[in-house]
């Protein structure tokens, strides 16, 4: 029977003090492969994809449609996870996605179909590309988290984390801010190219880099078990039942209107560049920048305050988006709003892959997979509804006195209600020794005073001697 942290085992064993050299290494061989994988990402799928849809035509509704492509795939992770213990994670990764570089190299293809074909069967095309790759993305991943899993220090999950996770955003948001000067407003498909060229070469690497990572020993006497056993395994654990509907929550939510900003960005007068500038690389750097703080709070405290913190900061960036205009003001709250995003939703990250960690065992690596899956499936579900939403509203504007909201700010309305339902789940997910969210805010406080303390007593001598010297001068 499982138990809320997983029993001591040879990943949990591997602590800054303990770790050898090739587990070491493997820490190392991971941050490089989640590195070329996001890159390869942001190449042939996501903001690049959106912009490649938008540039042959595509609307909310197909928007919407290209998420559900790119992420219903990751459904059929179900059917490797036999495969995955009868010959292990590392082969499992390398057979599934070698195919996905020839696939990356058929992206090169799309100029020519809209050239001689026509835009309606480029974006045929496009389709097609992104759902064979997501296919062979999803028969892999479903060995990616275990493997992560056999070499994650269990005592500092969260740092681990918000290292690994630092140092592939830091790559994609240098990649990101060099779209804003190599992409222009319109820009011609031969940038495109390039960029597929790019997401091509790096899906190479990801391949070339697992192979170094050292895994767990395939478990020769492991029970053959039934798809069905497998989740029916997940539902009747009480707290990775709680977390498999958090994550169905917040994932459904944060994405539910991703794609359709950017829609309505390009609709404001956004080019390409500033576009890819704010939903990529300002995403990115907030994450960068609160990922090392949401590590060791998480591991201090637990994940009572990020788990708080972060779906409340969500609610008031979604509702703040009421006010992104065309304007220079407009733009730089425009800015702000995508590095808060970015903040709140990788410190959810942090904390709800320290839940999933600490609670399954290193012999129920398949409960990883499974709530993997469910990830993908919500993150690529949201932004299908927000479409269908959007359809739903054609036209719609609501007016009351001076507040006027077009189709765009309804849906980021429905965006913020949308987050309640994680918000008021994430108290299931408490243990015992948490420390408080106000406790935490105020040990932040603490800090904070501490830090400053030295210069506002610098300030406070330096005021007490222009006094003292003021006295001096008309005691003269």
């Amino acid at each position: 029977m499982m138990t809320d942290v997983a029993p001591e085992s040879p990943s949990a064993l591997l602590n800054a003090d303990t770790l050898d050299a090739r587990q070491r290494r493997s820490m190392r061989w991971v941050i490089i492969a989640s590195i070329a994988a996001v890159v390869a990402a942001n190449c042939l799928a996501g903001n690049i994809v959106t912009l490649t849809a938008l540039k042959l035509g595509a609307t909310d509704f197909m928007l919407g449609l290209l998420s559900l492509f790119m992420f219903l795939p990751f459904m059929l992770s179900v059917l490797t996870l036999s495969s995955m213990e009868r010959i292990g994670k590392r082969r499992l990764l390398v057979r599934w996605w070698t195919p996905a570089v020839a696939i990356a190299g058929l992206y090169l293809l799309l100029p020519l179909v809209d050239k001689y074909a026509s835009t309606h069967v480029a974006l045929f095309f496009l389709f097609t590309l992104v759902m064979l790759r997501s296919c062979t993305n999803a028969l892999g991943m479903t060995a990616w988290m275990p493997l992560i899993h056999d070499v994650a220090p269990m005592e500092s999950t969260g740092q681990f984390f918000a290292r690994s996770r630092f140092c592939w955003l830091a790559a994609g948001f240098v990649f990101l801010v060099s779209c804003k000067f190599f992409l222009s407003e319109d820009s011609p498909w031969w940038k495109f190219e390039l960029i597929f060229l790019l997401g091509m070469v790096m899906a190479a690497i990801r391949v070339v880099g697992i192979l170094p990572i050292a895994e767990s020993p395939t478990p020769k006497s492991a029970p053959r078990l039934s798809l069905w056993q497998r989740f029916g395994e997940l539902l009747r654990h009480e707290r990775l039942r709680t977390l498999l509907f958090y994550l169905i929550g917040i994932n459904l939510a944060a994405n539910f209107t991703k794609f359709h900003r950017i829609k309505w960005l390009k609709e404001l007068g956004y080019g390409d560049d500033m576009v890819m500038l704010a939903s990529g690389a300002m995403l990115s750097l907030g994450a960068m920048l609160s990922l090392g703080l949401w590590g060791r709070l998480a591991d201090r405290h637990g994940n009572r305050f990020p788990l708080s913190i972060s779906t409340v900061g969500l609610m008031a960036t979604m509702a703040a988006w009421l006010l992104v205009e065309k304007s220079s003001l407009g733009t730089g709250v425009m800015m702000a709003l995508y590095i808060l995003e970015g903040a709140f939703f990788f410190g959810n990250g942090i904390a709800t892959t320290r839940v999933m960690f600490h609670t399954v065992s290193d012999q129920k690596q398949y409960l990883v997979s499974l709530l993997t899956l469910v990830v993908f499936l919500a993150t690529g579900v949201g932004p299908f509804l927000g479409g269908l939403a959007l359809w739903g509203l054609g036209e719609s504007e609501f007016s009351l006195g001076a507040l006027y909201l077009n189709k765009y700010q309804i849906l980021m309305v429905f965006n913020v209600f949308l987050l309640f339902w994680p918000h008021f789940m994430r108290r299931r997910l408490r243990t015992e020794g948490e420390t408080g969210t106000i406790q935490v805010i105020s040990f932040m406080a603490q800090s904070l005073r501490g830090a400053i303390a030295p210069f506002m007593r610098i300030g406070g001598n330096a005021g007490t001697d222009q006094m003292k010297g003021q006295d001096i001068d008309d005691d003269r």
